[in-house]
Protein backbone atom coordinates (compact mmCIF):
# COMPACT_ATOMS: atom_id res chain seq x y z
CA UNK A 1 0.00 0.00 0.00
CA UNK A 2 1.36 3.88 -0.91
CA UNK A 3 0.60 6.94 0.45
CA UNK A 4 -1.34 10.01 -1.84
CA UNK A 5 2.27 11.23 -2.80
CA UNK A 6 3.15 7.29 -4.39
CA UNK A 7 6.39 6.92 -1.98
CA UNK A 8 6.53 3.67 -0.29
CA UNK A 9 5.90 3.86 3.78
CA UNK A 10 9.34 3.56 5.32
CA UNK A 11 10.14 -0.36 6.33
CA UNK A 12 9.03 -1.57 9.94
CA UNK A 13 11.77 -1.70 12.44
CA UNK A 14 13.03 -5.63 12.68
CA UNK A 15 13.82 -7.05 15.97
CA UNK A 16 16.61 -8.90 17.06
CA UNK A 17 15.58 -12.44 15.31
CA UNK A 18 14.32 -10.66 12.32
CA UNK A 19 15.49 -9.54 8.62
CA UNK A 20 14.03 -8.19 5.64
CA UNK A 21 13.26 -10.26 2.82
CA UNK A 22 15.94 -9.80 -0.08
CA UNK A 23 13.63 -10.13 -2.97
CA UNK A 24 10.08 -8.29 -1.60
CA UNK A 25 11.62 -6.53 1.63
CA UNK A 26 9.08 -7.73 4.20
CA UNK A 27 9.75 -8.73 7.72
CA UNK A 28 10.92 -12.41 8.25
CA UNK A 29 12.16 -14.70 10.09
CA UNK A 30 16.06 -14.50 10.59
CA UNK A 31 16.62 -17.71 10.47
CA UNK A 32 13.56 -18.48 7.75
CA UNK A 33 15.23 -20.23 4.43
CA UNK A 34 11.76 -18.93 2.61
CA UNK A 35 10.08 -15.80 2.40
CA UNK A 36 6.85 -16.40 3.41
CA UNK A 37 5.30 -13.98 1.75
CA UNK A 38 7.08 -14.46 -1.90
CA UNK A 39 8.67 -17.72 -1.25
CA UNK A 40 11.97 -16.59 -2.60
CA UNK A 41 14.50 -18.83 -0.60
CA UNK A 42 16.78 -16.50 1.19
CA UNK A 43 20.88 -15.85 0.86
CA UNK A 44 22.67 -17.31 4.34
CA UNK A 45 25.60 -14.63 4.89
CA UNK A 46 28.63 -15.99 5.84
CA UNK A 47 29.59 -16.07 8.95
CA UNK A 48 32.99 -13.85 10.29
CA UNK A 49 34.21 -16.36 13.01
CA UNK A 50 34.37 -19.31 10.87
CA UNK A 51 35.28 -17.51 7.87
CA UNK A 52 38.20 -15.92 9.62
CA UNK A 53 39.14 -18.98 11.75
CA UNK A 54 39.28 -21.45 8.45
CA UNK A 55 41.44 -18.82 6.61
CA UNK A 56 43.97 -19.01 9.49
CA UNK A 57 44.36 -22.94 10.15
CA UNK A 58 43.07 -24.40 6.89
CA UNK A 59 43.40 -21.58 4.56
CA UNK A 60 46.49 -23.19 3.01
CA UNK A 61 44.37 -25.80 1.96
CA UNK A 62 41.34 -23.26 0.81
CA UNK A 63 38.87 -24.20 3.40
CA UNK A 64 37.93 -21.05 3.42
CA UNK A 65 37.05 -20.80 -0.45
CA UNK A 66 34.91 -23.87 -0.14
CA UNK A 67 32.76 -22.53 3.04
CA UNK A 68 31.99 -20.11 0.76
CA UNK A 69 30.78 -22.37 -2.11
CA UNK A 70 34.12 -21.36 -4.50
CA UNK A 71 34.80 -24.47 -5.22
CA UNK A 72 37.02 -24.08 -8.22
CA UNK A 73 39.80 -21.64 -5.89
CA UNK A 74 39.16 -24.05 -3.34
CA UNK A 75 40.32 -27.20 -5.38
CA UNK A 76 43.43 -24.40 -7.20
CA UNK A 77 44.31 -23.74 -3.21
CA UNK A 78 44.87 -27.91 -2.91
CA UNK A 79 46.99 -28.27 -5.94
CA UNK A 80 49.44 -25.51 -5.27
CA UNK A 81 49.18 -25.91 -1.19
CA UNK A 82 52.68 -27.14 -1.33
CA UNK A 83 54.19 -24.47 -2.72
CA UNK A 84 53.28 -22.18 0.47
CA UNK A 85 52.00 -19.76 -1.70
CA UNK A 86 47.90 -20.01 -0.83
CA UNK A 87 48.75 -19.72 2.61
CA UNK A 88 49.83 -16.60 2.66
CA UNK A 89 47.42 -15.08 0.35
CA UNK A 90 44.93 -17.08 2.85
CA UNK A 91 46.31 -15.21 5.47
CA UNK A 92 46.28 -11.83 4.12
CA UNK A 93 41.82 -12.87 3.89
CA UNK A 94 42.24 -13.52 7.49
CA UNK A 95 43.24 -10.18 8.18
CA UNK A 96 41.13 -8.75 6.03
CA UNK A 97 38.45 -10.69 7.44
CA UNK A 98 39.05 -9.43 10.97
CA UNK A 99 38.99 -5.59 9.77
CA UNK A 100 35.88 -6.12 8.00
CA UNK A 101 32.71 -5.61 10.29
CA UNK A 102 30.37 -8.79 10.56
CA UNK A 103 27.23 -7.28 9.12
CA UNK A 104 29.23 -6.32 5.95
CA UNK A 105 30.81 -10.19 5.48
CA UNK A 106 27.35 -11.58 5.87
CA UNK A 107 25.93 -9.34 3.00
CA UNK A 108 29.07 -9.90 0.37
CA UNK A 109 29.72 -13.40 1.05
CA UNK A 110 27.01 -16.14 1.18
CA UNK A 111 27.69 -19.85 3.09
CA UNK A 112 27.09 -22.31 0.82
CA UNK A 113 24.88 -25.15 2.87
CA UNK A 114 26.86 -27.11 5.56
CA UNK A 115 30.39 -24.81 4.63
CA UNK A 116 31.88 -25.69 7.43
CA UNK A 117 31.54 -29.21 7.34
CA UNK A 118 32.40 -29.12 3.34
CA UNK A 119 35.51 -27.17 4.31
CA UNK A 120 36.60 -29.61 6.43
CA UNK A 121 36.25 -32.72 4.47
CA UNK A 122 37.58 -31.19 1.11
CA UNK A 123 40.61 -29.75 3.10
CA UNK A 124 40.94 -33.54 4.27
CA UNK A 125 41.03 -35.27 0.78
CA UNK A 126 43.27 -32.68 0.20
CA UNK A 127 45.39 -33.37 2.76
CA UNK A 128 45.63 -37.08 1.44
CA UNK A 129 46.13 -36.23 -1.96
CA UNK A 130 48.99 -33.92 -1.52
CA UNK A 131 50.71 -35.91 1.27
CA UNK A 132 50.58 -38.61 -1.08
CA UNK A 133 52.26 -36.76 -3.62
CA UNK A 134 54.71 -35.48 -1.59
CA UNK A 135 55.37 -39.41 -0.18
CA UNK A 136 55.95 -40.58 -3.52
CA UNK A 137 58.69 -37.79 -3.80
CA UNK A 138 60.17 -38.32 -0.82
CA UNK A 139 60.25 -41.85 0.01
CA UNK A 140 62.45 -43.03 -3.56
CA UNK A 141 64.78 -40.17 -2.12
CA UNK A 142 65.10 -41.58 1.02
CA UNK A 143 65.46 -45.29 -0.10
CA UNK A 144 68.59 -43.97 -2.34
CA UNK A 145 70.15 -41.79 0.50
CA UNK A 146 69.66 -45.16 2.85
CA UNK A 147 71.54 -47.42 0.24
CA UNK A 148 74.13 -45.05 -0.21
CA UNK A 149 74.87 -44.99 3.88
CA UNK A 150 74.41 -48.55 3.84
CA UNK A 151 77.59 -48.91 1.18
CA UNK A 152 79.40 -46.32 2.97
CA UNK A 153 79.02 -48.34 5.79
CA UNK A 154 80.05 -51.77 4.64
CA UNK A 155 83.82 -50.18 2.43
CA UNK A 156 84.33 -48.72 6.32
CA UNK A 157 83.45 -52.14 8.04
CA UNK A 158 86.16 -53.77 4.93
CA UNK A 159 88.69 -51.00 5.63
CA UNK A 160 88.57 -51.35 9.40
CA UNK A 161 89.18 -54.91 9.04
CA UNK A 162 92.37 -54.20 6.81
CA UNK A 163 93.65 -51.95 9.34
CA UNK A 164 93.27 -54.76 12.01
CA UNK A 165 95.18 -57.07 10.19
CA UNK A 166 98.27 -54.87 10.40
CA UNK A 167 98.30 -54.41 13.65
CA UNK A 168 97.60 -58.40 13.79
CA UNK A 169 100.51 -59.29 11.18
CA UNK A 170 102.90 -56.53 13.28
CA UNK A 171 103.22 -59.38 15.63
CA UNK A 172 105.54 -62.04 14.72
CA UNK A 173 104.23 -65.35 15.49
CA UNK A 174 100.78 -64.10 13.47
CA UNK A 175 101.58 -66.15 9.74
CA UNK A 176 97.98 -67.40 9.38
CA UNK A 177 94.57 -65.54 7.88
CA UNK A 178 92.93 -65.16 11.07
CA UNK A 179 89.19 -65.65 11.64
CA UNK A 180 87.05 -62.54 11.90
CA UNK A 181 86.80 -63.79 15.90
CA UNK A 182 89.93 -64.10 16.12
CA UNK A 183 91.01 -60.37 15.01
CA UNK A 184 88.82 -58.89 17.10
CA UNK A 185 90.28 -60.94 20.14
CA UNK A 186 93.46 -60.10 18.92
CA UNK A 187 93.16 -56.53 18.07
CA UNK A 188 90.27 -55.25 19.65
CA UNK A 189 88.35 -54.45 16.55
CA UNK A 190 84.95 -53.19 16.98
CA UNK A 191 82.94 -55.59 14.64
CA UNK A 192 79.42 -54.13 13.26
CA UNK A 193 77.35 -56.70 13.46
CA UNK A 194 74.90 -55.76 10.90
CA UNK A 195 77.95 -56.62 7.99
CA UNK A 196 79.43 -60.10 7.59
CA UNK A 197 83.28 -59.84 7.22
CA UNK A 198 84.95 -63.05 5.62
CA UNK A 199 88.72 -63.08 5.45
CA UNK A 200 90.31 -65.58 3.06
CA UNK A 201 93.96 -66.59 1.65
CA UNK A 202 97.94 -66.25 3.35
CA UNK A 203 100.07 -63.66 4.96
CA UNK A 204 100.87 -62.78 1.08
CA UNK A 205 97.72 -62.34 -0.34
CA UNK A 206 94.19 -61.81 1.93
CA UNK A 207 91.15 -61.41 0.08
CA UNK A 208 88.11 -59.24 2.59
CA UNK A 209 84.80 -59.56 1.92
CA UNK A 210 82.22 -57.27 3.63
CA UNK A 211 78.71 -57.48 3.46
CA UNK A 212 75.42 -56.00 4.68
CA UNK A 213 72.87 -58.34 5.94
CA UNK A 214 70.45 -56.55 4.86
CA UNK A 215 71.67 -56.58 1.14
CA UNK A 216 70.34 -53.39 0.88
CA UNK A 217 73.52 -51.62 -0.80
CA UNK A 218 72.96 -51.31 -4.90
CA UNK A 219 76.72 -51.13 -5.69
CA UNK A 220 76.65 -54.91 -5.40
CA UNK A 221 76.71 -58.06 -3.10
CA UNK A 222 79.93 -57.19 -1.70
CA UNK A 223 82.53 -55.06 -0.76
CA UNK A 224 86.24 -56.97 -1.82
CA UNK A 225 89.64 -55.44 -0.47
CA UNK A 226 92.22 -57.68 -2.49
CA UNK A 227 95.75 -57.26 -0.37
CA UNK A 228 98.72 -58.22 -2.72
CA UNK A 229 101.45 -55.42 -3.54
CA UNK A 230 98.88 -53.19 -3.61
CA UNK A 231 94.92 -52.94 -2.02
CA UNK A 232 92.58 -53.09 -4.32
CA UNK A 233 88.81 -52.14 -3.39
CA UNK A 234 85.64 -53.28 -5.66
CA UNK A 235 81.87 -53.72 -5.40
CA UNK A 236 80.77 -57.52 -6.73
Amino acid sequence: MTSGTGLKPPPLPKGADEAYCSSCGNLIKLKAEVCPNCGVRQRKGADKTALALLAFFLGGFGAHKFYLGKYGQGILYILFCWTGIPALIAFIEFIIYLCTPREEIAQKYTSKGAGVVVAVVACFFGFIFVTGILAAIAIPNFIQYRNKATCAQVEMEANKALAALEDFFAEPSNTHVPSLDELVSATGLEADNRITVYLEGNADQILIQAAHNTASCPNGESYVLSITDEVVGQWQ
